[in-house]
């Protein structure tokens, strides 16, 4: 027999209420040029079986109607159909669905999700097997008592030899597939610890303290930065952790950024050791990818030094403008000669009194000659003068 010849003609009945997943497994089989037929549940099945004899049926267990144990037991109560190989899908959940399909008479399983080279070497291992399985005399049969429930086994040894050593394989390929994921995820918290190492250096050298709260204003995370300016209050509520109060601030950023989606900033005093430190709070919204606000991040940072800067600028610019209000004011005592009416200043120096008030005032000079002192010095020019005057 040219066991590759018959193969890449075979019949392949699936019995599949999901139409997606019978599509999916006829694409499987398609490749191998397989010919496959659809049935939706077990009664359409048995339709489907009276007109045409596939070489295979591979059944889904869960269905309407009709469940694929069922099915297998009536193929087998069938004379015409007996020896019709079954393959149960299943997810193999349960240790009962080994002790169901030997009660249903089925020769094998695979496993949801499906995996393609699985399906193929099963139904090979069926084909090859096929007639040393047609030649088998069937064993009278006995029952087993499993999971509280007693099961009436009625199946040639190489029918149980086939489906256990499916359940082994179909468990093998399972636990090859975790051992994949178990390694995947391994690499992946790996990688997420280092960009968590990575992120965690970031923020620390950011020089400020960094806390998230949830939406019920929990704190969820905080840097050391901001364990060390705080203490360490996970898990606790903003207000009662930093606050000791029952309920929150009216001014508090993280409540306002929730609100309106905004950054705000709030000026916090904290009592320390011999006096307060002041820190500057500033919240932002942490949002998911569909925008919508799941928890607030804020940045403490401490601005005693600015603070401490900012006054020393005040008390500066205060002093500078008392000097300025008292630059070129003349008050005091001022000593003039009673004779030249000099002027003498703080370094012991005479100056004409034109001099010194030019040089500690804003005031400018024009010099001119009063009407005493021109009838006086020029008596020509005071009777002209006055003549026009008159005139």
């Amino acid at each position: 027999m040219n066991t590759t010849a018959a193969e890449n003609h075979l019949d392949i009945l699936i019995v599949e209420d999901s139409r997606t997943q019978a599509e999916h497994l006829r694409y499987i089989l398609g490749k191998k040029d397989f010919q496959v037929s659809l049935a939706a549940n077990g009664e359409e099945a048995l339709q489907f079986l009276e007109n045409r004899l596939p070489d295979i049926v591979v059944t889904d267990i869960v269905m309407p109607e009709m469940d694929g144990y069922e099915l297998c037991r009536r193929i087998r109560a069938d004379q015409r159909l007996k020896d019709l190989p079954v393959i149960l899908v299943t997810s193999l959940s349960e240790p009962t669905d080994v002790i169901k399909g030997l009660e249903a008479g089925a020769n094998t399983f695979i496993t949801k999700p499906y995996d393609e080279k699985y399906i193929i070497s099963r139904i090979e291992y069926l084909i090859a097997n096929r007639e040393l399985r047609e030649t088998a005399k069937a064993d009278t049969g006995s029952e087993v008592f499993f999971s509280g429930h007693t099961y009436r086994i009625s199946a040639e040894r190489l029918q149980i030899l086939d489906l256990l050593l499916s359940t082994y394989e179909s468990a093998y390929h399972k636990n090859q597939e975790l051992l994949v994921t178990q390694t995947k995820l391994r690499e992946s918290h790996e990688r997420l610890e280092q960009e968590k190492a990575k992120t965690e250096s970031i923020i620390a050298a950011i020089g400020d303290g960094i806390s998230i709260h949830d939406r019920n204003l929990i704190i969820l995370y905080q840097n050391q930065i901001h364990i060390s300016y705080f203490g360490d209050h996970r898990g606790e509520k903003c207000y009662q952790a930093y606050g000791d109060i029952a309920a929150p601030c009216r001014s508090c950023p993280v409540l306002k950024s929730f609100s309106d989606g905004g950054i705000h900033t709030h000026e916090m005093i904290k009592p320390v050791a011999g006096g307060t430190s002041c820190f500057e709070i500033t919240a932002s919204p942490l949002q998911d990818a569909t925008g919508g606000i799941i928890a607030g991040i804020t940045v403490a940072r401490n601005v005693d030094q600015r603070k401490k800067l900012e006054r020393e600028r005040e008390n500066l610019i205060r002093d500078l403008q008392e000097a300025l209000a008292n630059i070129k004011t003349l008050s005091g005592l001022l000593p003039i000669c009673a004779s030249c009416k000099k002027i003498r200043d703080d370094q012991g120096y005479w100056n004409q009194i034109e001099t010194y008030i030019k040089n500690h005032s804003d005031a400018t000079f024009t010099h001119g000659i009063c009407p005493q002192c021109m009838e006086k010095l020029y008596p020509d020019v005071y009777e002209i003068m006055q003549a026009k005057n008159k005139g």
